[in-house]
């Protein structure tokens, strides 16, 4: 038996008042009904595999949805969960009522005799490594807490041309955080700090562990790193299945953007 539970954590529909998470970064309103037609198709050709894919099977992943999604896509959450009884769906009314309600979540899916937990954010439209749960727990020392990123990923962007690229992000959204379960019985988990703002920071370099996709829903992200044509690194993220490749036109057409754009 193991002295922590590992937890998994994706946002993956909840609203939030900010003006920054109301529109994409080419203009289109967010959570609308095609948005969430388009987010599923991601989360499932990209993220949901790769999580399928995972060499350690020891971890709950919660991702939490609106509280008014549509009854058509809670189905297929539901018919997800229960195929896949490690993916625990949880509704919340909002980011407030998401960010209140998440040491109570947690703590409420212990594993039995967890001293610990261990939580790890990942986007539903980003990738993790097959071995990247498995170094994550190989991290638990019985820290008081810490907190770890994965430095090292790719960038795969697939509009308006398809790109790979090699990408070190000391302060990116990879985060695992171990703490111990203190006796007030409230946790700080992961996600109720933004990425970026955490001190003390452990780097993982020693793989590329995650992949991030660049695509026209981002609402920021855009496509960083060195490009490379190799990919067959795919298959780390349980990606294999997909017809992608890099062709010599596009690989060129970004080294000439990226040129343009640092001296012209």
């Amino acid at each position: 038996m193991k002295p922590f539970t590992h937890f998994l954590i994706t946002r993956f529909n909840i609203k939030n008042a900010k003006p920054h998470w109301q529109s994409t970064k080419t203009g289109n309103q967010v959570l609308t009904d095609e948005w969430l037609t388009q987010r599923f198709e991601i989360f499932n050709s990209y993220c949901l595999p790769s999580i399928l894919n995972q060499s350690n099977k020891s971890f709950k992943w919660l991702i939490y949805f609106d509280v008014e999604t549509p009854h058509s896509y809670k189905n297929r959450v539901a018919a997800l969960s229960q195929k896949h009884p490690f993916i625990k769906p949880v509704y919340v009314n909002d980011y407030q009522s998401f960010l209140k309600g998440i040491s109570s979540n947690v703590l409420s899916k212990l594993d039995l005799g967890s001293s610990h937990i261990i939580t790890t954010r990942l986007d539903n439209d980003d990738a993790l490594h097959f071995d990247a749960i498995e170094k994550i727990q190989s991290l638990f020392h019985k820290q008081e807490i810490a907190v770890y990123n994965f430095t090292k990923g790719y960038c795969l962007q697939t509009q308006p041309f398809t790109m790979l690229t090699k990408y070190d992000y000391p302060k990116g959204p990879f985060l695992t955080m171990i703490e111990k379960i203190p006796s007030e019985k409230k946790v700080r988990t992961i996600l109720t700090s933004k990425h970026g703002s955490l001190n003390d920071i452990q780097q993982i370099e020693e793989e590329r562990y995650w992949l991030q996709l660049i695509h026209d829903q981002n609402l920021s992200n855009e496509t960083l790193g060195t490009p490379t044509k190799d990919t067959t690194i795919l298959k780390n993220f349980g990606l294999e299945n997909l017809e992608i490749a890099v062709s010599t036109k596009d690989f060129l057409n970004f080294c000439l953007q990226r040129f343009l754009r640092k001296f012209g």
